[in-house]
């Protein structure tokens, strides 16, 4: 159901977690971690700009939100690895 070109990338970006936390730490780079937690808000919101989340078809819906609640997901365990917190409200 997730077809449009920046949910596929957002997905494929999330995808990409565990090993980038791999290589991070096989190679003593803690660094790639917090660019790749930017990637992965910029790729969020560029699938958030172009796609509604809350949509009719409760199929479509429940997708969108698991790849939103996925990037939350993501986001919030590599800031806690980074120490930073992560606070649920503005």
């Amino acid at each position: 159901l997730l077809t449009h070109e920046k949910a596929e990338a957002l997905a494929t970006k999330l995808a990409d977690y565990p090993a980038l936390l791999a290589t991070a730490a096989r190679d003593l780079a803690p660094h790639l971690l917090p660019y790749y937690l930017r990637e992965v808000a910029a790729a969020f919101h560029g699938y958030y700009a172009a796609e509604r989340i809350r949509v009719e078809d409760p199929a479509l819906r429940a997708a969108r939100t698991a790849l939103a609640a996925a990037t939350a997901r993501v986001l919030k365990n590599g800031l806690q690895l980074l120490g930073v917190s992560a606070p649920e409200k503005m």
